[in-house]
């Protein structure tokens, strides 16, 4: 027996239709960084954008250490040696 989904991803065209006419002309958002309806000031905003794609965060890549030169003291995997007369904070 196949089983059958318990939910539907997709929106029928009036429901898509009734959205449509439920938007709003006008967006007023002040903490927006731009003017949303003023499609210049959109352009230039995203222009500046940088496209991430997944995996290329350096936080997603597992590899991250091999390929970056880490301090001597981290490298190593020992703490550093103290100095006389100073503390060692961590």
């Amino acid at each position: 027996m196949k089983r059958e989904s318990i939910s539907n991803p997709y929106f029928t065209q009036e429901e898509i239709d009734a959205a449509i006419a439920a938007a709003p002309d006008y967006v007023y958002d002040p903490e927006s960084p731009y003017d949303p309806n003023n499609e210049a000031e959109v352009e230039a905003y995203w222009s500046k954008a940088v496209v991430t794609f997944p995996g290329g965060h350096p936080h997603q890549d597992p590899l991250w250490r091999t390929r970056h030169k880490l301090p001597q003291t981290m490298a190593s995997g020992k703490p550093p040696t103290p100095k006389p007369g100073k503390p060692v904070t961590k």
